[in-house]
């Protein structure tokens, strides 16, 4: 009986390379329906993530003591992606527009004197993480005379053979 590490080790990872393909194919096909999705998946999907790492952004800056305008921020950058997606135009006014709700409130709801660091902080994650990715929505919504999702032709013949076999049950 061979016991030594190596040929544990070995045995142990016998099955990881058929797992990191499957994992590998599956998160490809995942990104795919993602990308091909028609403008609302994509918009609503994207503030999920948005929503997420600006919430685990302020998270990681909250333990160092900083303490920044979380709540303004994540509702901006919603509001960003969804003016994106239905009102292109006004879609610049909504950085502003929260940078001023935030300021408004460091400066009158605030107990203690705010300091630079939840300012920038703030305004890094109304940036970096909702601004600036808002635009891939306003790039998706060029010639919106695309239909609802682009998956449509794929998804077909399954919801037509879905569909004779609801016709078909008794009623």
């Amino acid at each position: 009986v061979d016991t030594s590490k190596a040929s544990l080790k070995k045995k142990a990872d016998g099955g990881k390379p058929r797992r990191s393909i499957l994992f590998g194919a599956a998160m490809g096909a995942l990104v795919a329906g993602w990308v091909f999705s028609g403008n609302y998946v994509f918009t609503g999907l994207f503030t999920l993530m948005t929503v997420l790492g600006q919430l685990e952004y302020y998270r990681m800056v909250m333990n160092t003591g900083v303490y920044p305008a979380r709540r303004i921020s994540v509702v901006g950058g919603c509001s960003m992606f969804i003016t994106a997606l239905f009102a292109p135009d006004l879609h610049q006014l909504c950085l502003p527009f929260f940078a001023l709700l935030s300021m408004g409130w460091f400066l009158t709801m605030r107990k203690q004197t705010t300091s630079i660091p939840e300012i920038s902080t703030t305004f890094t994650g109304m940036f970096l993480l909702g601004y600036i990715p808002s635009f891939w929505v306003r790039i998706r919504a060029i010639g919106s005379d695309v239909a609802p999702t682009r998956l449509a032709k794929l998804a077909e013949p399954f919801l037509t053979f879905l569909g004779q076999k609801a016709d078909a049950l008794p009623s």
